[in-house]
């Protein structure tokens, strides 16, 4: 699985994976955030927020090394 950002775009603040592609817009910085942290946590990576120049601001670490030890 790839690590979740959130980046700026030209309408809003977009949820996306390493590497582009399809993500989702939302109106506000907090809404993408919110979004992407649930995300992130549903898929045991970690979420990467930038702010509007592109830069590295904040790494959120949702990565869990769960197992299930039932036989």
């Amino acid at each position: 699985m790839h690590n979740v950002h959130v980046i700026a775009s030209g309408s809003g603040w977009t949820v996306e994976h390493a590497g582009g592609g399809d993500g989702t817009t939302f109106p506000g910085q907090e809404e993408a955030i919110s979004a992407g942290a649930a995300q992130a946590k549903r898929e045991h990576v970690d979420l990467l927020i930038h702010d509007v120049d592109g830069e590295l601001t904040e790494r959120r670490s949702y990565a869990s090394a769960q197992c299930d030890l039932k036989k």
